[in-house]
């Protein structure tokens, strides 16, 4: 994701729903070029990648997001919390409809209005993920 500042910022923090991990999404730039990189791996055979290095987000509380894509059914969990580092990593999972679903889910934010959409599920994943779109 090669887009002119700011950058894009992970945030962990305790939120009023559990642990969550907030991805703030500066502009139409970023939020476009975060949707492909969704798409890019609902489409791919297999993906190695973390959110830091390939979409450029500034992390604050958590230590590596890994993105991963498995193959199969949809797992009903999906984002896992590991706490053996410090500070703590984030697996963030699913298989090709799911992050499809995730990219489709963000193509709804109308330009320029900022808005947000969780796309993790409460008590059932150990990391809420919501991306908070400013609208820029």
């Amino acid at each position: 994701m090669s887009t002119s500042s700011p950058a894009c910022a992970a945030d962990l923090y305790d939120g009023a729903y559990g642990l969550t991990l907030r991805l703030f999404i500066p502009s139409d730039q970023h939020l476009d070029a975060f949707i492909k990189s969704l798409q890019a791996i609902s489409g791919a055979e297999f993906v190695e990648q973390t959110l830091e290095n390939e979409g450029h987000f500034i992390l604050t509380g958590v230590g590596s997001v890994r993105l991963n894509l498995h193959n199969g059914e949809a797992k009903e969990k999906t984002v896992f919390l590991d706490r053996k580092h410090k500070p703590p990593c984030i697996e963030w999972g699913g298989n090709k409809a799911q992050w499809s679903l995730r990219a489709a889910t963000l193509t709804g934010f109308e330009s320029g209005k900022p808005a947000h959409h969780y796309l993790s599920t409460e008590r059932i994943d150990d990391v809420l993920i919501e991306v908070s779109y400013l609208g820029g």
